[in-house]
């Protein structure tokens, strides 16, 4: 039975994305953070491509170009105007406009300057996607291999002779009373700036994968050269592009590669990459493990749980391409707010919510236990306390899956302060609108209706609103243009009247707002014996 029920779970997540949620931080317009002078741009931001690194540095100096204009300047020669976090590509694009705005300007690199393109694979292609996306930069995006690329960017380093400090790893961001920010740096003096950017990406912060033996000097996150290694036993770990394209360089390379992911297939992998793994798992060069997870590390061999029963693999490598983390420690010392962070006005707002919602669902059952009420003591009791043990067992079952799926997560106390929270708020306001109805039966007859009417109308209205929002955003099959032959139309392609047919117009793309064209649209709704006829305005068109 539990089989069964995990093979319907996973049915109905087919072709819907999977993996972990990532929490970025809140950025506003113009890159801005919550922390006023500080911005984030690059990886750090949520768009992991080159080109638009490349485009968001130089957006972010326009701004604060724009920004320091309009300041008075600062007499102290050791106060910069703009302090740069990482030299990727964000921070090297950064740093190249701001040498051209004339800005003063520091770029603080913990490691060494294009650190990510440097521990890409030998040969490793590099896209200049998307296509249609223009580089206003003047650092080179194009499409290269790791070579090609590498020796384009130094030598225009070589050139400008951009102000990068290797090996300053920044440890702290913290505002002065003046106003300005304080960058320190392990190690070194402290960087005073007025503007600071954070344009350090995710490089530095491997996920681990929780396990004995993980520290060994035989487990790796990186693939330099797939040519160093040949003739061996190496596990793969991961099921993004990274963990594919390693696993394939390996295979290629001459080695005994197995691929294992806590998945049970590839779900957001490029389509060459699904087709080329494919190809070599067929020719028995690279071995699949699905719904498998690593136990054990150990010298000579690795213990996996696949499908809930361990086996054990000689092996001589270990690759952990599983991601790697935004640096929330940091973010939460330096004050940047992060998404979905559980804040004090968020659970206020969290618990009116449900409050309300609440009180909408069961509203309808406030006089329906008549039966019972045969004092005012009794009526509130029986009113409340059957959906009130309803929704508490609801809650209190959901809670306890939610521990059980993410016990391997929640190792530390902190990890169950949330979870515990919103259960507390859920069944406190859900039990507290429960609570109030109990006496509000009278004044519920609004207009002289029962609840369950106002229940069935919003139910009603929202279903139509949203089924108008759903054919504005997606067209279906009975949604089609007058001139198109459709089953039952004219030889001639004219379309055939038919009972509730709307017309109207509907824009032809709507990739990026490019190519807005308009086309008349017919809508036929039958059945039931029942004649609908109606008009939708323009501004309600199909798209």
């Amino acid at each position: 039975m539990p089989g069964f029920v995990k093979r319907y779970l996973e049915w109905l997540q087919q072709g819907v994305p999977t993996g972990d949620v990532v929490r970025y931080p809140v950025i506003g317009p113009d890159y801005r953070t919550n922390l006023a002078g500080v911005f984030i741009i690059g990886d750090l931001s949520g768009l992991p491509l080159l080109k638009f690194a490349a485009r968001q540095g130089f957006e972010v100096m326009e701004t604060i170009h724009r920004e320091l204009q309009s300041l008075p300047p600062v007499a102290s020669p050791d106060v910069l105007d703009v302090v740069i976090v990482g030299a990727g590509a964000a921070g090297l694009s950064a740093a190249l406009q701001a040498k051209r705005l004339g800005l003063n300007y520091v770029v603080l690199e913990s490691v060494r300057a294009a650190n990510t393109i440097v521990n890409f694979p030998k040969g490793k292609l590099i896209f200049a996607e998307p296509m249609q996306i223009a580089n206003p930069s003047e650092l080179p995006i194009r499409e290269s291999n790791r070579e090609e690329l590498l020796a384009a960017w130094q030598a225009l380093l070589d050139r400008e002779q951009l102000a990068i400090r290797e090996g300053a790893e920044v440890t702290d961001i913290q505002r002065r009373t003046d106003g300005h920010w304080a960058v320190t740096v392990a190690g070194q003096p402290a960087v005073v700036a007025r503007r600071v950017v954070l344009a350090t990406g995710k490089a530095g912060n491997t996920r681990r994968l929780g396990v004995p033996g993980e520290d060994l000097p035989k487990v790796l996150d990186r693939l330099f050269s797939p040519q160093d290694f040949h003739d061996l036993d190496i596990l793969v770990v991961g099921g993004g592009d990274t963990a594919v394209e390693t696993a394939v360089a390996l295979a290629e390379a001459g080695n005994r590669v197995t691929l294992a992911y806590r998945r049970s297939a590839f779900s957001r992998i490029k389509a060459g990459n699904h087709e080329r793994i494919r190809q070599l798992a067929d020719a028995r060069r690279i071995t699949l493990l699905f719904d498998t997870t690593v136990v054990h590390i150990s010298e000579t061999e690795v213990e996996l749980d696949v499908g809930g029963q361990r086996r054990r693999l000689p092996n001589a490598l270990v690759f952990a391409m599983i991601g790697r983390e935004l640096p929330y420690a940091f973010f939460e010392r330096i004050g940047i707010a992060i998404e979905k962070t559980w804040t004090l006005t968020r659970f206020a707002l969290y618990g009116l919510a449900v409050f309300i919602f609440t009180s909408i669902y069961f509203g309808k059952h406030v006089v329906a236990s008549r039966v019972l009420q045969e004092g005012e003591p009794v009526r509130r009791y029986s009113e409340w306390l059957v959906p009130a043990i309803i929704v508490a067992g609801m809650i209190g079952v959901v809670y306890v899956v939610y521990l059980r799926l993410n016990r391997g997560k929640l190792d530390t106390f902190r990890a169950y302060v949330g979870p515990t929270a919103v259960l507390i708020v859920t069944l406190g306001a859900s039990l507290g609108a429960l609570w109030w109805m109990s006496g509000q039966s009278d004044a519920n007859f609004l207009w002289g209706r029962h609840p369950g009417f106002w229940y069935s109308l919003l139910y009603t209205v929202t279903i139509f609103i949203f089924g108008l929002r759903r054919m504005r955003r997606k067209q279906v099959g009975w949604l089609h243009r007058p001139s198109d032959p459709q089953p039952g139309a004219h030889p001639s392609g004219a379309p055939v009247s038919y009972p509730g047919a709307v017309t109207g117009h509907c824009p032809s793309r709507l990739d990026s707002g490019l190519d807005r064209g308009a086309r008349p649209f017919r809508m036929g709704i039958t059945g039931g014996g029942m004649d609908l006829s109606w008009r939708i305005p323009c501004s309600f068109t199909m798209c």
